[in-house]
């Protein structure tokens, strides 16, 4: 093969051994209260590396990225940050001890993005991290994993301390966090030895209420904070109606000042009626159609511009940096500013471009609303592969009677070795091993192959494939993240949030581009001042910039009207011209644009791509494949 080397990147992920185990148990919105709580460990004092994941919405460019990363990242504790703009999410690798996910999520809302906690785990101890990449471990259950339960009927601090004792007491039990305050326990413990329903059933004969956290459980969405994509998603959505929102208000202003300043007062011939009208001075010098786009823009700039100026400041004063809304800001104050100094100077008859400041926010905020809309069918491919495991599963309570009761759980309560019933039509709930039964897989998710495989006792059966036929029975042994389809889609998101090299170069070039662009206006401005104390600018030019008035005024009605503007006016316009223009969103958005489209289209495809965005581009290089079977290319329904 010509390409060995590039094509070898491109690995197929059927085989269970080529997946790296995850620990389980995803912690939720409420993180590590300290207030009313006991926390009793039995370890030996290990410094643990804690894994959170945290849903970042308002980045708008590159710079974001790499502000947030280099603010973040220079915080004591934390290890490692990776930042995804599509996504909308950070992943950060840290020590709890020393930095809690609270310090996070409000370090990183102080520099004006909004924030949400999707989970906080811990992953291994500290530069150990054999036991995170070690399948076996996570498989067979000897990791500890930490798993939320919500308690009802807690009134005190001695109900917080009974119950800490009741979970520590328990053989499997590493740790246990009760915290009053949120009705809610973690409790770190060992697949292998206990599980979920085993702890909830200690805390039940303790006298109270408990519940296994899963998706949906509580009806305040801490639930759905378990996964990952549905919370990043469920953000997005919310920050995609607020863009909306913002973007149709801004027609509110948009719409009139269109219709004056392009149609009435350049489009309409002097001699029309609605144009005569609206250009006859109604206080001192200034016309109908100045004062109504004066007070057009002054609302928008209330409005709409708090908007743009908030996420400045607080880009420029706590993060230390320049992003977009730093640009907008300063075009739009620009716009607006030399406008009212340029009437005012001018009595009514100079040069403005208050439409400028609007229709700038408003172009901003329909690309925002798009890119929100990106953003969301892209996280949506995700959650499209976490939706093919079910919500629920059969577990067989077997006794002497002739037929076992059969109970229906959350499949996020499924604990190891427990027998499970598969029937016809019904997803496999996790990864496991039959028992009892014989039946025919449909595998396709996992190898592409569209040929039933047959299943007999003994045989591997893996999380989310679709029994076709016969009813079985299988014992459970992965649950949750440590199930293939939960290292599926971790590797999928890995892949989607891994940066190219050509990203990072668009990175480092987005960073610097702010800067760069602030100092080209001023250089214009200050350019465009000297040539015009010099009397180097053309008449002509400072003339045919003239608007607010038709060009087409009769020769004996020239005389205000004809007035030139001043070249300060004019070099104030090109440098507002050099700032507007300036948009390092494109520069920033294609590169993970085009991988999160890819992996997601793939992913959907059967196809998952190691290593995401690097292998992508490597890929190019490519010119044969080579393909280990015929059932990978093919449907497995001939027809004509």
């Amino acid at each position: 093969m010509s390409n060995h080397s590039s094509a070898s990147s491109l690995k197929s992920l059927g085989e269970n051994n080529r997946y790296s185990s995850v620990s389980t148990a995803l912690r939720t919105p409420s993180q590590y209260s300290t207030n009313d709580h006991i926390s009793i460990s039995h370890g030996g004092g290990e410094l643990l590396v804690t894994e959170t994941i945290l849903s970042v919405t308002g980045m708008t460019c590159a710079s974001c990225v790499n502000a947030i990363e280099r603010h973040i990242g220079g915080m004591d504790g934390v290890s490692s940050i990776k930042v995804d703009l599509m996504t909308a999410q950070a992943v950060v690798h840290h020590n709890a001890s020393a930095l809690s996910a609270d310090m996070l999520r409000t370090s990183i809302e102080d520099m004006g993005y909004d924030v949400l906690t999707i989970s906080s785990k811990t992953i291994s101890p500290a530069g150990n991290d054999k036991s995170a990449n070690d399948g076996s471990d996570g498989v067979l259950g000897d990791r500890p994993v930490e798993s939320w339960f919500t308690i009802e009927g807690m009134t005190c601090g001695s109900c917080v301390a009974s119950i800490t004792s009741v979970l520590t007491a328990l053989s499997g039990v590493d740790s246990a966090d009760v915290q009053l305050l949120t009705a809610q326990a973690v409790v770190k413990h060992t697949p292998r030895d206990i599980g979920v329903r085993e702890i909830a059933k200690a805390i039940v004969d303790a006298g109270f209420k408990a519940t296994p956290l899963s998706l949906g459980d509580d009806g305040n969405g801490a639930g759905a904070a378990i996964d990952p994509s549905a919370v990043a998603l469920k953000n997005l959505q919310k920050h995609r109606r607020a863009a909306a929102i913002r973007f149709f208000w801004s027609l509110v202003f948009a719409i009139p000042m269109l219709i004056i300043s392009m149609i009435i007062d350049m489009a309409l011939p002097s001699s029309n009626k609605v144009a005569r009208a609206f250009h006859r001075p109604v206080f001192q010098y200034y016309s109908v159609s100045v004062i109504c786009i004066f007070f057009i823009a002054t609302a928008a700039q209330v409005t709409l511009g708090v908007y743009f100026y908030k996420h400045a400041f607080k880009s420029l004063v706590r993060a230390k940096t320049a992003n977009m809304d730093v640009l907008i800001a300063l075009g739009t104050t620009a716009a607006y500013v030399g406008s009212i100094i340029s009437v005012t100077i001018q009595k009514g008859a100079g040069e403005q471009f208050f439409e400028t400041a609007v229709f700038l926010m408003t172009f901003v905020l329909l690309g925002r609303w798009l890119e929100a809309i990106a953003k969301g069918r892209t996280v949506s491919a995700v959650e499209a592969l976490v939706k093919m495991q079910p919500d629920d599963a059969l577990l067989v309570h077997t006794s002497d009677k002739e037929a076992d009761d059969l109970e229906t759980i959350s499949s996020k309560q499924i604990q190891l070795g427990d027998l499970l019933q598969v029937n016809s039509g019904m997803r496999v709930p996790c990864d496991g091993v039959v028992v009892v039964g014989q039946t025919e897989m449909d595998e396709a998710l996992l190898t592409g192959e569209s040929v039933p495989v047959v299943k007999t006792p003994g045989s591997a059966v893996t999380g989310g494939t679709l029994n076709l036929s016969q009813t079985i029975r299988m014992r459970a042994t992965a649950i949750n993240e440590s199930s293939t389809l939960s290292r599926i889609v971790k590797l999928v998101r890995e892949a989607q949030s891994s940066k190219p090299r050509i990203q990072e170069v668009a990175d480092r070039v987005a960073s610097r581009f702010v800067p760069a662009v602030v100092l080209a206006s001023l250089i214009v401005f200050i350019a465009w001042i000297a040539a015009g104390a010099a009397g180097k600018i053309d008449h002509k030019w400072l003339t045919s910039k003239q608007m607010g008035h038709t060009v087409d005024i009769a020769e004996n009605d020239m005389g205000e009207h004809d007035k030139p503007m001043s070249y300060g006016i004019f070099a104030l316009l090109n440098a507002v011209s050099v700032l507007v223009i300036a948009c390092p969103c494109a520069l920033g958005l294609a590169a993970p644009t085009a991988i999160m489209v890819g992996t997601g289209m793939a992913a959907r495809l059967g196809i998952l791509v190691k290593g995401g965005g690097a292998t992508m581009e490597a890929a190019s290089g490519i010119d044969a494949v080579a393909f280990d079977k015929t059932g990978t290319l093919t449907v497995g329904k001939p027809a004509v």
